[in-house]
């Protein structure tokens, strides 16, 4: 079998780098998977498109893909369920609570929404969670989920 690329993974990520691949105009792919249909990670996590990095290049990357799925059904003309939820990253440790600094300072430098959480929110946001030895929480509005049976379904049918 011969074909200009070769994609090693049929997941979610495997899928969209063949569909975007396809809209740019390369039709001989090949998607490989050691696997059985939506029997790896995909199949079994959430589409969680979400920020929460420290370094600036993640950020700028999470900043390009959520963009990218808001705008996702509209381009594969299937509904893939992506809805906006916001995240939150906890600190127990100090070490942890100087990386949610450097989350905000990355986030901040990309424009991309981040704040520390109050006591008063992280009740609010998370009232079943048990509160005490945490250092810090930092809240991210641009965060979503997507269906991953749905989105790798239409993406197969759009490839």
């Amino acid at each position: 079998m011969r074909a200009s690329v070769a994609i090693i993974g049929g997941g979610i990520q495997g899928l969209m780098l063949a569909f975007c691949l396809a809209e740019r105009g390369l039709k001989d792919i090949l998607v490989l998977d050691a696997g059985y249909w939506q029997g790896g990670a995909s199949g079994r996590n959430g589409t969680l498109v979400r920020p929460g990095f420290s370094s600036v290049e993640w950020t700028r990357f999470f900043g390009h893909s959520h963009r990218l799925w808001l705008g996702r059904s509209r381009r594969l003309g299937h509904n893939v369920m992506f809805s906006r939820r916001g995240y939150a990253v906890l600190a127990e440790s100090e070490r942890t609570a100087a990386i949610c600094e450097r989350m905000l300072v990355a986030n901040g430098e990309c424009g991309i929404a981040a704040r520390p959480m109050t006591c008063d929110e992280l009740r609010r946001r998370l009232p079943s969670l048990l509160q005490t030895g945490i250092k810090s929480a930092v809240f991210f509005d641009a965060c979503g989920t997507a269906l991953p049976h749905d989105a790798m379904q239409v993406l197969i049918a759009a490839c």
